[in-house]
């Protein structure tokens, strides 16, 4: 993947991005050719409001396509998300505490094909995320709340355990400048 940035304007930081990936025999197996390709492309903008304050607005495109197994026992299954939105909203409290806040609305569309079989659905899904930065001298740190959270919020008090696959702490990124 590649993202870019560029200050277009005083104010405003236009990100360019681009992802691309292949991956084959997912199950280890190698007895079977199974294959996938995914591409991604979109444009975000940054708008400074003042020194602590940005608005982030961006839509990009996904297309992911998987072929699992062969001959007859084949399936294909191919995903378009056009357009996705996001926006989001930062604060920098502290020079070194940051929050944000997003939303993005997904317009996706899936088909499945397994011999003459074929499956299609629309789907439109909504997406929020809440996250913080943390600097440390040349160090930061970036969390992002995972969905459930929200619907969890006593994980953090009592510990009750959350369903699988939705951890309370979706991403934490560490960076050194």
């Amino acid at each position: 993947g590649l993202r870019m940035a560029w200050a277009w304007r005083e104010n405003l930081t236009l990100r360019p991005v681009f992802t691309f990936g292949t991956m084959s025999d997912m199950d280890g197996t190698k007895d079977n050719e199974d294959k996938g390709t995914e591409f991604g492309l979109g444009v975000g903008f940054a708008y400074n409001i003042n020194d602590t304050n940005t608005i982030i607005f961006g839509a990009d495109y996904q297309y992911l396509k998987m072929e699992v197994g062969t001959g007859d026992e084949k399936m294909t299954t191919t995903y378009n998300a056009v357009p996705n939105l996001s926006l989001a909203v930062e604060q920098e409290f502290f020079d070194w505490l940051t929050f944000r806040a997003g939303a993005s609305k997904y317009m996706v569309s899936v088909t499945e094909e397994q011999g003459s079989d074929k499956l299609e659905w629309k789907d439109h899904p909504f997406a929020f995320n809440l996250g913080c930065g943390i600097a440390v001298g040349d160090f930061a740190i970036d969390m992002e709340l995972g969905q459930s959270w929200f619907y969890n919020l006593g994980y953090w008090f009592h510990g009750n355990q959350v369903y699988e696959g939705q951890t309370p702490i979706a991403k934490i990124q560490g960076k050194l400048y």
